[in-house]
């Protein structure tokens, strides 16, 4: 045989192997007519010398892509696109089922909500803020790959197998990344993330293999141009994906949220706790929101509002407060007596006596204000001068106590506030208010002089003055509270010096000028401060005027009545309460205060009072629905085997060419059917 000829039968022969390869490889279908194979050899041919090292599946890909159409990406779009889009939203409730799930395995606790939760109060979205999660760019991606590795593939064995491949190589870079990002990584959260992974990659298997039978069916049912047969079998596919999400979340909240429940309480003296009035904590718990708060939305106070025969004190903590007075009305006038005192602590100013030559009188004022310049101050009501008027605290958080007198005659009603409170006062007719400030401050461990500064502005008139601490005082002598005269000596510093304590005793006194008068004429602002404030009434010329909303309240001592949901708790004295939600709050006498509202939690000694839904079912009625569950699940299982075990081919996932392409066969894998 010459050399020609042989050459000649060892292409033949390499060609009859190749033809036989592709066929093996499902990259051509076997054909009667030798022409075909002829054809498809070659084509083979030309692919091997272009590409000798690389695999059938690279081979299978370049030869879709080389033979593609616009059409053929529209498709392909509408089947890829779907899948990705489902899939983010499935992928996106893998992390709250990891929780939930391992919760049970850990915790010891007898409950479904207290494996998670324990007793505290489940933070559960709304449905709004649980959906959009599913767009995040980290479950888009990993749903870009899980999806683009599987559905190269129409045997659903394959899809199947590639699915699990992807999905959990996926979500090991995922936690690997997140572990690296939040630096928390352990040998309990990789071991921990394997298992769930390897579960997780299983169950989106399953769910990637149901969408694409689904796909297929849909698709071969339908009776239109492929390209609008895959327009419709896209939607569904795409919505499934939010329907699974969307299931899981109302399932969560039947399990882990608790049902709101109404409140009905009445608190007595002696009582203390906290309160908050903040909407957005309301919201977070309801899953809804306002775009405007009600009008009527006003934070209920720990104070009475009309005082009828009171007093008020202020201890401030750090916070420079400052006092102003004005007046509201032409049709009175005002004349302001101002003298300075000092070392008068507490209520030591109630027997201070007046020296009339120290006094500052303004006369027809109009404004005015006094102010220190840094650290606490104190504002107390004389006990000479009875608190009569309008009161209204502006404070969202506070913590609260009530309590009786000494004599029994009287109660105080007492609120911590935070910075920046602020209190207003509209007398009935004249007031008095002392307003202080301590020299001393605290220096490590010791206790070191403090200068203060005090400024008070009457319309036009100035009045600064320099405060410097008398260091020289034997500290064992007894302060003396004290008149002194605001004259000066050497620039702005008082001829004489306090020792612990400055103040500044202002009355107030209406003057009648025959004219109309308007009783609250003038209103007196204490602001920007923190700390206790206490106001005592006498029980008997209490008004029953204080109506307020809170979002958050807890209380413990004499809880008169408590019902929750109609049905009565029993209380105790030593008992703790904890409710949240929103509650009418109102004085119910001059010693109890009524609570009546919706609670979105609500504990007793720790303990929660308000179920959830599945809490509240029997236990015929839970098993009935957990059988059920789990039916559906078995079955879903079952037809998943069934459709493994068919292997039935999924033509739906490949699209086929409008290009003539005579030279090629039908291909079934990752690809274009030509």
């Amino acid at each position: 045989m010459d050399e020609t000829t042989e050459s000649k039968t060892r292409t033949v022969e390499r060609g009859t192997t190749l033809a036989s390869d592709a066929e093996d490889n499902g990259l051509v279908t076997p054909s009667s007519t030798p022409d075909a194979r002829f054809h498809g050899v070659k084509y083979r041919q030309i692919f091997q010398r272009l590409a000798p090292a690389a695999t059938n599946s690279t081979r299978s890909l370049l030869n879709a892509l080389l033979n593609r159409s616009p059409i053929d990406d529209i498709e392909t779009a509408f089947i890829y696109a779907p899948f990705i889009f489902a899939m983010s939203f499935v992928l996106s409730i893998g992390p709250l089922l990891q929780k939930f799930v391992l919760a049970l395995f850990y915790s010891d606790s007898a409950s479904i909500y207290s494996s998670l939760y324990q007793e505290a109060l489940g933070s559960f979205p709304s449905i709004e803020n649980w959906l959009i999660v599913g767009l995040d760019w980290r479950f888009l991606l990993l749903a870009t790959g899980i999806t683009a590795f599987s559905l190269c593939r129409t045997a659903p064995q394959d899809v199947f197998r590639h699915a699990c491949i992807a999905s959990f190589a996926g979500l090991c870079v995922l936690d690997v990344f997140s572990a690296t990002v939040e630096q928390n990584f352990t040998v309990q959260f990789a071991v921990e993330n394997l298992i769930m992974n390897l579960l997780g990659a299983f169950a989106i298997s399953l769910i990637v293999l149901l969408l694409a039978v689904a796909y297929n069916i849909i698709f071969s049912v339908l009776s239109a141009r492929a390209i609008l047969r895959r327009l419709v079998s896209a939607f569904p596919i795409a919505t499934s994906g939010v329907i699974v999400s969307a299931v899981v979340y109302y399932l969560g909240s039947f399990v882990y949220k608790p049902i709101p429940a109404h409140i009905t309480a009445i608190l007595s003296t002696p009582i203390s706790g906290t309160a908050i009035h903040d909407n957005r904590s309301q919201e977070s718990q309801s899953g809804t929101r306002h775009a405007t708060p009600p009008t009527d939305d006003v934070a209920f106070q720990f104070l009475p509002q009309d005082i009828r025969d009171g007093s008020l004190s202020w201890r401030g903590v750090d916070s420079p407060m400052s006092a102003h007075w004005q007046r509201r009305t032409n049709t009175a006038e005002f004349n302001i007596a101002v003298e300075l005192f000092a070392d008068c602590i507490g209520d030591s100013i109630d027997s201070a006596k007046s020296n009339s030559a120290n006094v500052i009188h303004l006369n027809n004022v109009n404004d005015l204000s006094l102010k220190f310049d840094i650290g606490s101050v104190n504002i107390f009501t004389p006990a000479s001068d009875t608190l009569k008027g309008k009161l209204h605290l502006d404070s969202k958080s506070y913590f609260y106590w009530m309590k009786k007198s000494a004599d029994q005659k009287a109660v105080e009603y007492t609120q911590l506030v935070q910075r920046d409170a602020k209190l207003e006062f509209s007398p009935t007719s004249g007031a008095a208010f002392y307003i202080s400030a301590e020299l001393l401050g605290a220096k490590g461990d010791a206790v070191s002089p403090k200068p203060r500064a005090l400024a008070i502005q009457a319309d036009d008139q100035s009045f600064a003055f320099s405060i410097t601490p008398d260091v020289r005082r034997n500290g064992d002598k007894k302060l003396i509270c004290r008149s002194i005269s605001p004259t000066k000596t050497t620039g702005d510093t008082l001829a004489s010096h306090p020792t612990a304590v400055i103040g500044a005793l202002v009355r107030i006194k209406s003057v009648h000028t025959g004219r109309t008068y308007r009783p609250n004429a003038s209103n007196i602002t204490f602001s920007d401060g923190d700390g206790w404030i206490t106001v005592r009434t006498d029980e008997a010329k209490f008004s029953h005027d204080g109506f307020g909303i809170l979002n958050f309240i807890s209380f413990r001592g004499d809880v008169s009545q408590l019902a929750v949901d109609n049905a009565i708790i029993a209380t105790h004295l030593s008992d703790s309460y904890v409710a949240a939600g929103r509650f009418e709050v109102s004085f119910h006498g001059a010693n109890q205060v009524r609570i009546a509202g919706k609670a979105y939690a609500l504990w007793k000694n720790a303990k929660r009072l308000n179920s959830t839904k599945w809490e509240t079912l029997d236990e015929k009625t839970a098993l009935a629905l957990s059988s059920a569950l789990g039916g559906l699940f078995l079955w879903l299982l079952a037809r998943c085997v069934l459709i493994l075990r068919a292997n039935n081919a999924l033509d739906a996932l490949i699209v086929t060419s409008r290009q003539p392409t005579p030279s090629m066969s039908p291909s079934k894998d990752c690809g274009v059917n030509h």
